[in-house]
């Protein structure tokens, strides 16, 4: 019998240190769960539904979401290298101060996501939708986008979103610089 993810994680009843390597899940829907300072690596889902669950501190390594939905989900502090997220939809839901590092965004929809303090390095938004979402204090460094658009963005004045680009700071305060840089990004 296949393993599948939620009975991992219903035998790991802490869900704190979790370790998931080199794994595939499909059709799940992980709903109110927390789980703390896992480890995935090398893991594959699609068509997954994670509802109401709290992803703190965790490290996602090479992983792909594919046709995935997270709804209020908070991302609170976890890490994504290298990771795909494609046809992906994001709704209500925290990624406050987490870290995307070679990270590809293709197709994928954000609503009313919380990226304050977050830092996106060397990541892709391949033809995203981003609405109502919270930029404040986030860092991109070397961001390509293509076909990205955008409504009702929130930036702060006192702590504006920091864009490094030829390791030169451009500070974005609000929606039609954040507009311009897409425009400026966007590549073929």
């Amino acid at each position: 019998m296949k393993e599948t993810l939620q009975n991992i994680l219903i035998a790991d009843e802490n869900n704190d240190g979790l370790k998931i390597r080199n794994q595939k899940f499909s059709n799940e829907i992980i709903f109110e769960k927390t789980i703390f300072r896992a480890i995935i690596d090398r893991v594959n889902l699609s068509n997954c539904q994670f509802k109401t669950v709290d992803l703190l501190s965790n490290s996602f390594l090479d992983c792909t979401f594919k046709n995935c939905k997270f709804e209020d989900v908070i991302f609170y502090k976890s890490e994504f290298c290298d990771c795909i997220f494609e046809n992906c939809e994001i709704i209500y839901s925290e990624a406050v101060k987490a870290d995307f590092q070679e990270t590809v965004f293709k197709n994928c929809e954000f609503q009313q996501v919380d990226f304050g303090w977050s830092y996106f390095a060397n990541c892709q938004f391949l033809e995203i939708r981003l609405d109502d979402i919270n930029f404040e204090g986030t860092i991109m460094s070397d961001l390509k986008a293509k076909n990205t658009t955008s409504s009702n963005l929130h930036f702060n004045e006192k702590f504006p979103m920091k864009f490094w680009k030829c390791n030169q700071p451009i500070k974005i305060k609000d929606f039609s610089s954040f507009d311009k840089l897409l425009r400026d990004n966007d590549s073929d």
